[in-house]
C-alpha cells in the first residue's frame, strides 16, 4: 500500500519572497506589487483588480479594496488598507514577511500624519547598483523624512531627470520599477534638482528612520502600544528629573501635551518622537519596539546651556505691544481699500491673531466691523463701475464703425461668460445703445 504523501500549500502565485527583509533596505508593499506583476508578465492594473481589489463582507457579497485615486502611497504607511493588503498578499504567495513591507504593525501606536511621501523618492545610484540584480524600492524611500541615501550619503531624487516633472502615480498603468511613470525614461540618471548637501539634521532623521525600519522588518512580534507608553513615561520622568514642564522645555512644547502622553489619551507624532530620542539618545526604533530601561539614556549630545550642539532653536522674541497697539490703531484708522481682515494685519504686525484677538479685542471688532461694511457696499461699486465700462465701450465700438451687440461689447470687456448676462447690465446695455441711435451715431 502506498503511503500518503502530503504535498506543500498551493499559491495561485509566485512565493516571490520581499528583498532586504531583516535590514533597513527592505521592500515596500507598492514596490512588491509592482515586481509581482512583472513576474508574471501582467501590468500593475490587471494583479490589483484579479488578485486585490476585491474583499469578501459577511454576507458573501464583494467591495472593492483599492485606493481612491492619488492614495496608493498609504499603501505603505499605517492605514488599514495597507494592514489588509498585508495579509491578503501573505496568502496569495505564502510569504509571511509581505506584512513587514509597511507600517501597518505600528498602527494605533504612530499617527499617519507626516509619516509616508505622497510622490515617489529615489537614490540614483542605489537604482544603477540595483541593476545588476533586481530593481526595487526601499521602504524608507517612501518616508516622509527620509531625504537622504543612507547608503550614498545624497539626497533623495523626486524629479525626473528627463521629463523635469515629480512622480506622484503609484501602482498605476505605467507603474514600472526605475522608470518615470509619465514618460518611462530610467530614473538611474543624476539630476540637478537645486537641492545642496544634506544637512546635519536631514542626515540624523534618516538614521532614525533607518533604524524604525531595521527593527520592523527584523523582529518577530508586532510592536505594542503599552511598551511604547512604558518607554515614553520613563523618559518623560528621567529626561525631566520627575518634572513635567522641564521636559516639555527640552522638547520645545507646552506642559499640556506631555499631560496627555502621560496620561496615554494620545501618542506623540514622529517629530515629537525625534525630539524625544534627540534629548534622550535613544533612538527611535528602540523607542516604539523594545524596553527601554533609565540606564540607557545618554544626553551626550545635548550642550550645557540645553540645547543641542548642532540642533538651533528658534528664539522667542518680545513683543513691544504698545508699539504694536499703535500701529494697529492707525491701520484701523486709515481709509485702506481694500480693508485688510485681521489675518494680514497680523502678519503685517508680525504677531499671531490670536494674541492679537485676545489683547485687543475692541479693536478687532472695530476692524471686523469696517471689513463688514466694505463688503456690503462692494458688489454696488463693481455694477456701478461696470456701467460705465459697458456706456464707454459701446461708444468706442460704435465709433470704430461695428454695431455695438451686446456679444462684441461683452468680448471687448473680457467678461468670463463671454456676454451680458445680469438683466440690469443689459438695460444699461440697450439704454445706451437706444442713446448712440437717437444721436445718429451709427445707423
Amino acid at each position: 500500500m502506498i503511503g500518503q504523501v502530503s504535498l506543500p500549500p498551493r499559491t495561485p502565485y509566485y512565493g516571490l519572497p520581499p528583498i532586504g527583509m531583516g535590514t533597513w533596505a527592505a521592500e515596500s508593499t507598492t514596490s512588491y506589487v509592482a515586481r509581482l506583476a512583472a513576474n508574471h508578465c501582467i501590468s500593475v492594473i490587471d494583479l490589483v483588480t484579479n488578485a486585490l481589489d476585491v474583499r469578501t463582507r459577511r454576507d458573501g457579497t464583494h467591495w472593492k479594496l483599492f485606493p481612491r485615486q492619488g492614495e496608493t502611497f498609504k499603501l505603505n504607511g499605517v492605514s488599514t488598507l495597507a494592514m489588509e493588503w498585508g495579509h491578503k498578499l501573505a496568502n496569495l504567495t505564502l510569504q509571511p514577511s509581505l506584512s513587514k513591507t509597511n507600517l501597518a504593525s505600528l498602527r494605533g501606536i504612530l499617527p499617519s500624519t507626516r509619516l509616508v511621501r505622497n510622490t515617489r523618492a529615489w537614490c540614483h545610484l542605489c537604482l544603477c547598483e540595483m541593476q545588476e540584480n533586481a530593481v526595487y524600492e526601499p521602504l524608507l524611500w517612501s518616508m516622509h523624512h527620509a531625504v537622504v541615501c543612507p547608503e550614498h550619503h545624497v539626497p533623495l531624487s523626486t524629479i525626473c531627470p528627463s521629463c523635469k516633472a515629480p512622480n506622484t502615480a503609484a501602482l498605476s498603468q505605467r507603474y514600472t520599477l526605475g522608470h518615470c511613470t509619465r514618460c518611462g525614461s530610467w530614473l538611474g540618471i543624476s539630476n540637478a534638482e537645486g537641492k545642496g548637501p544634506p544637512t546635519q539634521w536631514e542626515e540624523w532623521t534618516t538614521l532614525q528612520m533607518k533604524s524604525l525600519i531595521s527593527v520592523i522588518s527584523s523582529s518577530e512580534n508586532a510592536p505594542s502600544i503599552s511598551v511604547a507608553y512604558d518607554n515614553l513615561e520613563i523618559l518623560i520622568l528621567t529626561v525631566g528629573n520627575g518634572r513635567m514642564t522641564r521636559f516639555a522645555q527640552e522638547i520645545d512644547t507646552d506642559k499640556s501635551t506631555c499631560s496627555m502622553w502621560l496620561n496615554r489619551k494620545n501618542f506623540p507624532t514622529l517629530d515629537y518622537c525625534f525630539r524625544i530620542s534627540l534629548v534622550s539618545g535613544i533612538d527611535v526604533g528602540k523607542l516604539l519596539c523594545s524596553v527601554v530601561s533609565p540606564s540607557e539614556i545618554d544626553r551626550s549630545t545635548w550642550g550645557r546651556d540645553g540645547q543641542p550642539q548642532w540642533v538651533k532653536r528658534p528664539v522667542r522674541r518680545k513683543i513691544d505691544w504698545e508699539s504694536v497697539k499703535k500701529n494697529f490703531e492707525e491701520i484701523c484708522q486709515n481709509n485702506e481699500t481694500p480693508s485688510p481682515g485681521l489675518r494680514r494685519v497680523a502678519k503685517r504686525l508680525e504677531v499671531d491673531g490670536r494674541l492679537l484677538k485676545e489683547r485687543f479685542p475692541d479693536l478687532c471688532g472695530r476692524l471686523a466691523r469696517r471689513n463688514t461694511i466694505f463688503w456690503e457696499k462692494r458688489p454696488a461699486q463693481r455694477h456701478e463701475a461696470l456701467k460705465k465700462r459697458i456706456r464707454r465701450m459701446v461708444i468706442k465700438i460704435a465709433k470704430n464703425g461695428y454695431r455695438p451687440t451686446r456679444r462684441r461689447v461683452a468680448r471687448a470687456l473680457d467678461l468670463t461668460s463671454g456676454d451680458i448676462t445680469d438683466k440690469r447690465l443689459q438695460k444699461i446695455w440697450r439704454d445706451s445703445v437706444a442713446k448712440l441711435q437717437a444721436s445718429q451715431v451709427f445707423c
